[in-house]
């Protein structure tokens, strides 16, 4: 009896063994047949919750200066390019972007460092800003639907809602908060996002319970969210210097706050209206609240230098 429960020991060890080395190896991320399905929730003056979902996948792939890139295209059918592409680095562990427009290709910058150690600080990317401290609280395993192991770096941030869960990147698929969400609040919407589901060659990797997306498809008569397009011109701007909001075609109101909560500016604005920031908002990350007359309610950041 003593001789099997040994052996039944040592099978369970070396199983379990097994399956979290996995975790030591890099996963890059794909290059194709990815979809990542981010749910947008506590939307004001939604009836549902989750409001909606967007849709990122993956496309063709293209060349730039003579390297590789993968297209990420938006929405369902058909999905469309964003102008954004991104690819590996191996040799870093690392995913790198590049916004490309008409006759305009960016820098490019990190998306995700999978290279971090505990206490790192998250890179200056698309998902984060060094200013907003956001670092490595705990690097440990998470195991993914197809049973199979990744590294996964648990930040110092949370999202509280309608749904709460610790948010963190996950070698291969990103950041827990959604495909190209930033971490501290930028999104366009009032409410948050989480990534409800990620598929690769449609094997499920990452699928969070609540949403129940256990096929990565949006489920009938849910409407997929088209992400709004409103920027703030210039960003950085200059203490005492002169801001516009673009993309909005209606008269609303602007507050500006602190990292802290607190209003540093609020004024009610028309939809071409310049905006002249006061000395007294000095250096600093601030979160404008853009909230128009027909009750959509965006939310930027805009870095002031």
């Amino acid at each position: 009896m003593k001789k099997i429960f040994l052996i039944f020991l040592f099978c369970t060890l070396f199983c379990w063994k097994n399956s979290n080395a996995q975790a030591y190896v890099y996963h890059p991320f794909p290059y194709s047949n990815t979809i990542w399905i981010t749910a947008i929730v506590d939307i004001q003056g939604c009836s549902q919750n989750p409001c909606g979902y967007a849709i990122d996948q993956l496309g063709s792939d293209t060349f730039i200066n003579n390297i590789e890139y993968i297209k990420v295209l938006e929405g369902g059918t058909p999905p469309t390019f964003q102008s954004i592409v991104i690819r590996n680095d191996t040799l870093n562990k690392e995913v790198k972007m590049l916004k490309v427009g008409k006759n305009v290709i960016d820098s490019e910058q990190v998306l995700f460092d999978f290279n971090l150690n505990v206490g790192d600080t998250l890179p200056n990317s698309a998902i984060c800003f060094k200013s907003q401290g956001i670092v490595v609280l705990k690097i440990d395993s998470i195991l993914l639907q197809d049973g199979t192991y990744r590294k996964e770096f648990k930040l110092n941030v949370a999202y509280i809602g309608s749904y709460y869960d610790s948010l963190s990147l996950i070698e291969g698929i990103g950041y827990t908060g959604g495909f190209f969400t930033a971490i501290v609040s930028t999104d366009d919407f009032e409410g948050g996002s989480l990534l409800a589901c990620n598929s690769v060659d449609s094997t499920v990797l990452y699928n969070f319970a609540p949403f129940g997306l256990t096929s990565c498809e949006v489920p009938s008569g849910i409407k997929q969210v088209k992400k709004t397009v409103i920027s703030i011109s210039p960003n950085p701007v200059t203490s005492g210097g002169d801001i516009i909001i673009k993309g909005v075609s209606e008269n609303y109101s602007l507050t500006i706050s602190n990292v802290l909560g607190q209003t540093v500016f609020s004024s009610q604005m028309n939809n071409s209206q310049s905006i002249v920031l006061p000395d007294s908002i000095k250096s600093g990350v601030y979160v404008c609240r853009i909230h128009t007359q027909s009750n959509l309610l965006v939310v930027k950041k805009i870095v002031v230098i």
